[in-house]
């Protein structure tokens, strides 16, 4: 394989992303400076090519209003970081004014109940920024797409082979021993079993659109050969992530599973007319493989149960042992729905600016009112935890920035610029579900690998 200069960013770009997501998924604030580290270096580094820095002055440009309202966004987000007379807190966060009136404390205090949490939230939100250039900068032709969804397919196929190892295992302690909270499920290198097979699912969606684009679109590439290769490999990995996603028994992950496939073998049958056409042979393999592994290995009742994600139960893995020695007989079947009605009071007293970009634990255990025997460190609720972190004044800039993706998608779909639409159309129904129900879009190496997916279902080619 000739490997040209753009090639090489190509596989940095992906090394940095899997570097970073075998180790929880970069979540904690050590990553995520790394991750900002890196990314910054790597991105000035291509900065020098005069090409590189023209071709970002030019994307700048002609998104000069989005990149506008991201500028706002993290000013904004900077605000809640620098410390303000004590008085001035009673007009932009009169709970936490009162809070601090009553146990005495008279100096300067920032909005957000944890600054540096919040100055690490802002760092993400700048990594992601960054991976979002660098989609643009480094996957900008049309032969780029198969490479960029290759790479995605063995980033996967590495993650899902090492959980479905490790499962197999009995998931024994070892170099990563906090991974093994869920015993009777696959985590592989993430300690939550739901953000696992998030990360899994975007790596998914990737490689089943290589073998889909390959099937039913004429095929851009010099060397066919090569790539009827690479389908070969892409269907293994493609069969390790759907056992990885099954095994990890995550009700959304699976459900995501199967709304994938639906979406896919629709669109299939829609193409050919025909419900046995070459691309609607792998949903129905998968679908048996599912239904085999399932119904027959861990039994019948996991079929129906996995994907009831509406009563997932809050998993108390860093808990479990102050739990116990409390009282052994507390119950830990409290619902995520129990922690968004939580989370909902706590944005009623902070409504305005919200109590900080990454603060939501702080605000759990200093202001929910309800007496539960543990504590959580997010909403199980993106758009929920959003909304109480940085206010209803911070999530309208957020939506601005959502209303231009959309805008983006639409001028693209019109234009008829890329075939990509259909990955942005399952990524915003996820993106949706996912909001309302959890907080896995909150792991950086999801927001990364999700952010750069957008960005390459919505840009232009050439």
């Amino acid at each position: 394989m000739h490997l040209t200069v753009n090639k090489i960013n190509q596989i940095i770009f992906f090394l940095i992303i899997f570097i970073g997501s075998i180790f929880n998924g970069s979540n904690s604030i050590n990553l995520i400076f790394l991750n900002f580290f890196t990314l910054f270096i790597f991105f000035f580094y291509l900065l020098k090519n005069k090409n590189n820095l023209a071709k970002v002055k030019f994307i700048i440009k002609n998104n000069k209003f989005s990149f506008n309202i991201f500028i706002v966004f993290i000013i904004y987000i900077f605000l809640q970081i620098i410390p303000l007379p004590l008085h001035w807190l009673s007009f932009f966060s009169e709970t936490y004014y009162n809070f601090l009136s009553k146990i005495g404390l008279q100096k300067f205090h920032a909005i957000s109940l944890n600054p540096q949490s919040t100055f690490f939230e802002l760092l993400n939100y700048i990594n992601i920024f960054i991976i979002i250039l660098l989609t643009h900068l480094i996957f900008f032709k049309k032969n780029h797409i198969n490479r960029y969804f290759f790479y995605l397919s063995i980033i996967g196929f590495i993650h899902a082979f090492f959980g479905v190892f490790i499962f197999l295992l009995g998931n024994p302690e070892f170099l990563f021993e906090k991974i093994v909270y869920y015993k009777s499920s696959s985590t592989g290198f993430f300690i939550n079993r739901t953000n696992f097979a998030f990360f899994l699912i975007l790596t998914f969606i990737g490689s089943l659109h290589f073998i889909f684009n390959n099937k039913f679109y004429k095929n851009e590439l010099n060397n066919n050969n090569n790539i009827n290769f690479n389908v070969f490999y892409v269907r293994f990995f493609l069969l390790f992530i759907s056992i990885a996603i099954i095994t990890s028994f995550s009700r959304l992950g699976n459900f995501y599973l199967l709304l994938i496939l639906f979406f896919y073998f629709i669109f299939s049958v829609i193409k050919t007319k025909n419900f046995f056409n070459k691309f609607s042979i792998i949903f129905y393999l998968i679908i048996l493989f599912d239904l085999l592994i399932i119904g027959f290995y861990f039994g019948g009742s996991k079929l129906i149960d996995r994907f009831l994600f509406i009563n997932e139960d809050l998993n108390l893995e860093n808990n479990l042992d102050i739990l116990k020695e409390i009282n052994s007989t507390i119950s830990n079947s409290y619902s995520r729905l129990d922690i968004i009605h939580i989370s909902i009071n706590l944005f009623y007293k902070f409504y305005l600016f919200g109590f900080g970009a990454g603060a939501y634990e702080q605000a759990f255990l200093l202001f929910n009112d309800i007496k539960i025997p543990f504590y959580a460190n997010h909403a199980h609720s993106d758009f929920m935890e959003l909304l109480a972190e940085i206010g209803i004044v911070g999530f309208c800039i957020a939506l601005i920035l959502f209303y231009q993706i959309l805008k983006c998608y639409l001028n693209s779909k019109i234009k008829n610029e890329n075939n990509l639409q259909l990955i942005f159309l399952i990524l915003i129904i996820i993106f949706i579900i996912n909001g309302f129900v959890d907080f896995s879009l909150n792991i950086p190496s999801n927001q990364y690998l999700f952010a750069s997916l957008i960005t390459l279902s919505i840009k232009k080619y050439l």
